[in-house]
């Protein structure tokens, strides 16, 4: 997006139609979708048991 004074409002209004189309998917196959913030540590959580990893994060974890 070129204009940068539209840019902001034109990526938003994008980014509600994915949602919107995410949340009728989900719905239509019985699936969920849950928001989460954006500083929400995803990274740092186990996907097995779902615990948070406290220690010092290194590349080479």
């Amino acid at each position: 997006v070129k204009n940068r004074k539209l840019s902001k409002h034109i990526h938003d209004a994008n980014f509600g139609e994915i949602v919107r189309q995410l949340e009728y998917k989900a719905d239509w196959y019985g699936r969920k979708v849950s928001a989460i913030s954006q500083w929400f540590p995803s990274s740092k959580m186990c996907n097995e048991c779902g615990l948070l990893y406290s220690g010092k994060w290194s590349l080479k974890i």
